[in-house]
């Protein structure tokens, strides 16, 4: 993608130096659509994997999701040489307990993440 990805955002400040609240808005907005429409399909689609590298940016700023989490959602591997393929910083705390995924669970990704300063 043109833009990278939210990851390249947030994080690579000398390539995206200062970006206008409107494009900020504009990619959570996108982020929300998103996954309102996965999570409307029957059976609802987890993505899993919500993370900022995960978000992808077109040309112009539109927010695309990716890396679909296709195993079984019901495991979640914990060994060490998993840890990055399961983003366990990205879980929440009812599934590092190893309860089912939920629809929120995808939601907890980005919100605790970004916003609390993960």
């Amino acid at each position: 993608m043109p833009n990278e990805s939210l990851h390249s955002l947030l994080y690579q400040r000398d390539m995206y130096p200062a970006l206008p609240l409107s494009i900020s808005i504009k990619i959570l907005t996108d982020v929300a659509v998103g996954l309102s429409f996965l999570h409307s399909q029957n059976p609802p689609i987890m993505i899993q994997r919500l993370k900022p590298c995960n978000v992808l940016l077109d040309a112009q700023y539109q927010a695309k999701l990716s890396d679909f989490w296709l195993s079984d959602h019901k495991k979640v591997n914990f060994s060490k040489d998993q840890q990055e393929d399961t983003s366990v910083i990205y879980l929440s705390p009812q599934r590092l307990k190893k309860h089912p995924p939920t629809l929120e669970d995808d939601i907890y990704r980005l919100v605790n993440k970004e916003l609390n300063g993960g």
